[in-house]
């Protein structure tokens, strides 16, 4: 009887350990998915600057084609008129979304899935081994009385 009990509660136990392993862990789980949706945000709001970036090209395109030259590209050309001065600054406003992409990823430490998997596969074992230390502490203990 005790031992159709442990086979019980090793089924029992197994079955939790692996439920929690795939509705969590597995390529399909809920931390996949909530790994998902967030690139899914990112890229979306990475999109959102792509999209304001190439609107401000296209608009400074169209001012060429007209035939106006702002100031700022002509002074970038290097051109200078007579009796000016030059004054440099270093302009670091704006940025394009390709250099916001770079830098959050040095910015973003993030812990692979993978490693999540592992580890939950090593308590599944130390689960386990505390499990089979019980039963066979438990049988010993039983054989001595």
């Amino acid at each position: 009887m005790a031992d159709g009990k442990n086979r019980f509660t090793l089924i029992v136990l197994l079955c939790v350990l692996s439920g929690v392993y795939l509705f969590v862990f597995s390529d399909s789980g809920l931390l996949e998915r909530m790994n998902l949706e967030r690139k899914n945000r990112e890229l979306l709001a990475n999109i959102g600057k792509l999209r304001g970036e190439k609107s401000s090209l296209e608009e400074s395109l169209r001012s060429y084609e007209a035939g106006r030259v702002p100031d700022r590209d002509v002074l970038n050309a290097g051109m200078v008129g007579g009796g000016d001065r030059l004054v440099f600054l270093d302009d670091r406003g704006q940025k394009t979304a390709m250099e916001t992409r770079k830098e959050k990823k040095r910015e973003t430490f993030s812990i692979d899935i993978i490693h999540y998997r592992i580890l939950w596969v090593v308590l599944s074992i130390l689960v386990l081994l505390f499990y089979f230390s019980r039963k066979k502490h438990g049988e010993e203990v039983s054989g001595d009385v």
